[in-house]
């Protein structure tokens, strides 16, 4: 789809990636590259129709969209992790990262484990027990049709067979109200940021941008996992790519 943009290439998709799209765009000055953080669903359709000439998109084109879109080729670009974000007031700066494990997450998201002070988050976070507090979870997800979604949603899938909404936009349960849907990866960021007792999920890059704490996460082993650029990449090392060039590390 070159010549979208006259001199140059045109580019949208994953909010995930455009600060790192954008940081290429300034390596090549000589070259006209624009990047516009739409999402990774808006970006495929504006690649499929011809109104941008390449799209980012943590979830790899599906068998329809391959079908109906011979001419695209699809290429492994990044490896980011997804990270689970947090807003906790009178956590210290300098208290150490909330602990969560697998199933501790699926509960957050499946509405079963609802308040901060849930005696399973409890117990696995000793050094702050005192600062978390008796109130609802909040937790924050993407409206629009999202690859982090995607990546997030597989990865809740492969740590519980009790959950089976995978996709780039899902129906989440939301019986206590304390569901938030916002559009774009930084609207996660910022919403977490200035709202108590929160959580959400977004790209690994964006936590370092909005100065956000990542939570770490306890395996059945009792190791801990944490989320920076040697983990990812060792991960990543790890994990054959399918046959379409994709692949979903969890």
């Amino acid at each position: 789809h070159l010549g979208v943009n006259a001199g140059g290439l045109q580019g949208s998709g994953s909010t995930m990636v455009a600060p790192l799209e954008q940081q290429l765009a300034f390596a090549f000055p000589s070259f006209k590259v624009s990047y516009t953080g739409t999402g990774s669903g808006a970006g495929k359709v504006a690649v499929a129709s011809g109104s941008a000439d390449f799209a980012c998109s943590e979830a790899s084109l599906s068998s329809s969209e391959e079908a109906s879109t011979a001419d695209i080729v699809q290429l492994p670009l990044f490896v980011i992790g997804v990270a689970v974000i947090y807003n906790i007031p009178g956590m210290a700066i300098s208290s150490p990262p909330l602990n969560l494990t697998a199933e501790l997450l699926v509960g957050i998201y499946a509405e079963q484990v609802t308040q901060w002070d849930d005696p399973r988050i409890v117990a696995l976070n000793p050094a702050i027990a005192g600062q978390l507090p008796s109130m609802p979870i909040t937790r924050f997800v993407r409206k629009d049709s999202s690859g982090t979604t995607s990546v997030f949603t597989s990865a809740l899938k492969a740590f519980s067979s009790n959950w089976t909404a995978v996709g780039t936009r899902i129906s989440w349960p939301n019986t206590n109200g304390k569901l938030q849907a916002v559009t774009g990866s930084s609207s996660v960021a910022i919403s977490v940021l200035w709202t108590p007792y929160s959580i959400g999920y977004v790209g690994s890059d964006t936590t370092l941008q909005y100065s956000l704490p990542p939570a770490q996460f306890v395996t059945p082993s009792g190791m801990v996992q944490v989320l920076n650029e040697n983990t990812t990449s060792l991960a990543a090392l790890s994990f054959p790519l399918e046959s379409d060039l994709s692949a979903t590390i969890v």
